[in-house]
């Protein structure tokens, strides 16, 4: 009896109420909790962004563990956003990613020089197959005829970008498929003679596909960014045709361009026609 006059209750104490004992401070962390640690000190050092993270293989030999304990580190920091693996390339970094393009200029062509050394290049296809019809109409050849197509794979600050390029047959002999993976395609394809004489891009979105959810290592329907590039001769006709796919949560995309005396003369036209 409380001094209340009102009769107290017992609260009785299930076995489940009762606070869980926390694990001791001096018990060792679990060997994946230890290679997840491990892995976000290389990522704060930098790794994980030009070049993969260290494989499965590689980690369960240094620890001393099977792949599947480095596999559970690895999902842990995917799940959380800080890594994407990419099925027979590697983990990157999830970083925002800018592509900058260099249309036509001197100084965004210099500052994009500058820039291409952080850009890692995997080949995935690089062979002489029959045109798309709507491919040839924008090249003004027929349908079936040869082109040389380009599938590949960059990584840019751990985000990767997924390339389908269409060019002349001729390129197929110029260019290797080793150069490819070595420098900018843009600068091998002048080097070998290509003169475009105007540029076009177009920018949308839409849901991830099967083939970009597999490189891009993001999920099927996930937002994709897709960029379409067409270089063509001064008769209009599509010297090269290319779309890059990109995650639309991780990257941007920047251009540049020369302001040509003649692009000078129409804006002014533009304004003179428009005053307000």
């Amino acid at each position: 009896m409380r001094a209340d006059g009102r009769s107290s209750k017992l609260r009785t104490i299930r076995s489940s109420d009762r606070q869980k004992p926390t694990k001791s401070p001096d018990r060792p962390l679990p060997a994946h909790a230890v290679i997840e640690q491990h892995l976000r000190e290389l990522i704060l050092a930098g790794e994980g962004q030009a070049e993969p993270l260290p494989t499965e293989e590689t980690l369960a030999a240094k620890f001393n563990v099977n792949r599947m304990t480095v596999r559970q580190a690895y999902q842990r920091l995917a799940a959380s956003g800080v890594v994407s693996r990419r099925r027979g390339v590697g983990s990157f970094v999830n970083l925002q990613a800018v592509e900058t393009l260099p249309l036509f200029g001197k100084e965004g062509f210099e500052a994009w020089l500058d820039d291409r050394g952080t850009t890692m290049r995997h080949v995935l296809k690089y062979e002489l197959r029959p045109c798309p019809a709507a491919v040839a109409a924008m090249m003004r050849i027929e349908p079936g005829e040869p082109v040389t197509y380009l599938e590949r794979l960059r990584i840019i600050k751990g985000v990767g970008f997924f390339d389908k390029r269409y060019m002349g047959a001729w390129i197929f002999d110029a260019i290797s498929a080793q150069e490819i993976e070595r420098s900018s395609l843009l600068l091998l394809l002048l080097d070998a003679g290509f003169n475009p004489a105007s540029v076009r891009v177009d920018i949308d979105a839409h849901p991830a596909a099967k083939d970009e959810s597999a490189n891009l290592g993001i999920s099927i329907g996930a937002p994709v960014l897709e960029r379409r590039i067409t270089y063509v001769d001064k008769r209009g006709a599509a010297l090269f045709f290319g779309r890059t796919h990109c995650p639309g949560q991780l990257s941007a995309y920047s251009f540049s361009t020369e302001l040509t005396p003649e692009l000078k003369r129409r804006l002014l036209r533009v304004k003179a026609a428009n005053p307000k």
